[in-house]
């Protein structure tokens, strides 16, 4: 019994690795230059892969924190296409849990977060 679990956490773990892999795949493959890949395919993939790392969430793998950077990665897109409403909910939903997060991502999350209100004329909340 102590083979199956650890070679189960084993394979959550290589999961959740593999998810980030694909992350920063779909990530480098849009930013390659004269890319045909657009901005609704970044967030179609995006979406897919945070869908992943939701149902691996459910076996304790990927928790909100390690799914942070994804989210971040996510409500950039939606603030380069102009979809501030929709970036701002992922943002409120990382403010919450900010204080874990590395610094570097916690600092980011925080300008998007007030370039967004702005963006929507929310100064009150910024």
């Amino acid at each position: 019994a102590v083979v199956s679990t650890q070679s189960t956490g084993a394979t959550t773990a290589h999961s959740a690795l593999t998810l980030k892999i694909q992350q920063n795949m779909v990530l480098c493959q849009y930013l390659v230059k004269d890319s045909e890949y657009d901005l609704e395919w970044l967030l179609d993939h995006l979406y897919t892969i945070e869908g992943k790392m939701k149902k691996e969430g459910e076996d304790e793998c990927c928790d909100e924190v390690e799914r942070s950077v994804l989210l971040y990665n996510t409500a950039l897109v939606l603030y380069q296409s102009k979809q501030f409403d929709k970036a701002l909910e992922i943002l409120k939903k990382l403010f919450k849990l900010i204080e874990p997060l590395e610094e570097v991502l916690a600092y980011k999350i925080c300008f998007l977060l007030v370039e967004c209100y702005l963006c929507t004329y929310h100064t009150d909340e910024a």
